[in-house]
C-alpha cells in the first residue's frame, strides 16, 4: 500500500518588504529583499505616496499582482505626502477632526475652498487678506477693534441705515466734499466755526439767523 501523497497548499497572498527603485504615474519599481526586482502598484490604502529608496511592504497575489500597501521606513528627509488617486474625505462622525503644525499649515487648490460650519471662530495675531473681489452677505456684523486703518482707491456704501458713535471725528478732503439730502439737521452744544476763502449761503424760501448777538463784518 502507497503512502498517501502530501499536498503542499501555496498561500493565495504573501507579505515581503521591498525598496523603492523608481516611482511614476505608471506605479512602482521596487527590489525585494532577494534581489528581484519587480514592478507594483500602489495601494488604495497606501496613503502616503512612496517615493525613491523608501523600504515598504509589499503583498503578492495569487495571481500575480503586487501592491505596495506601506512605507516603512524613509532614509533622509522624512516628510511625506498623503494623496489618494481621486476624492479624498477626512471625516470623523462621532468626533472632531485638528489639523495641527509647527511651521504652518497651507491651503492649496486651483478651485474652490468652501467652509460650511454652524459657526466659525479665527484667533491670530496677524491676518492678510488679498483678493480681487470679495462679496460678503450677512445678518449682524459686531466688531471691537484697537486700530483700523483702511486703503483704497473706491468705497462705494448702500446702507438703509447708518448710525455711529464718536468720540473724536477727524477728516481731510483735498479736493470736493459734497452732501445731498433731503434735510440736514446739526446739533451742538458749543460752537460751530466756519472758515473759508468764500461763503455762499442760498434759500430759495427762507433764511433765518437767531442769537442773542448777530455780528456782520
Amino acid at each position: 500500500m502507497s503512502a498517501p501523497t502530501r499536498t503542499t497548499r501555496v498561500p493565495a497572498t504573501f507579505h515581503e518588504d521591498a525598496t523603492v527603485l523608481r516611482a511614476g504615474r505608471d506605479g512602482l519599481a521596487v527590489r525585494t529583499a532577494d534581489g528581484e526586482e519587480r514592478s507594483a502598484a500602489r495601494a488604495v490604502s497606501c496613503v502616503v505616496e512612496p517615493r525613491e529608496g523608501d523600504r515598504v511592504m509589499m503583498a503578492s497575489l495569487h495571481d500575480g499582482a503586487a501592491f505596495v500597501i506601506a512605507v516603512l521606513q524613509r532614509p533622509g528627509d522624512p516628510s511625506a505626502v498623503w494623496s489618494g488617486a481621486g476624492d479624498v474625505t477626512v471625516a470623523a462622525p462621532q468626533g472632531r477632526v485638528a489639523v495641527a503644525a509647527a511651521h504652518g499649515v497651507d491651503v492649496l487648490t486651483g478651485g474652490e475652498v468652501r467652509i460650511d460650519a454652524d459657526s466659525l471662530g479665527v484667533v491670530t495675531r496677524a491676518a492678510d487678506l488679498a483678493a480681487e473681489a470679495v462679496t460678503f452677505a450677512g445678518g449682524v456684523v459686531a466688531s471691537r477693534l484697537d486700530h483700523l486703518k483702511l486703503s483704497a482707491r473706491t468705497v462705494d456704501q448702500v446702507v438703509g441705515r447708518l448710525s455711529q458713535k464718536l468720540e473724536r471725528a477727524y477728516r481731510t478732503v483735498t479736493e470736493l466734499d459734497q452732501l445731498r439730502a433731503e434735510n440736514a439737521d446739526w446739533s451742538l452744544r458749543g460752537t460751530l466755526a466756519l472758515h473759508a476763502a468764500n461763503l455762499v449761503a442760498t434759500a430759495k424760501t427762507l433764511v433765518k439767523i437767531d442769537g442773542d448777538q448777530i455780528h456782520l463784518g
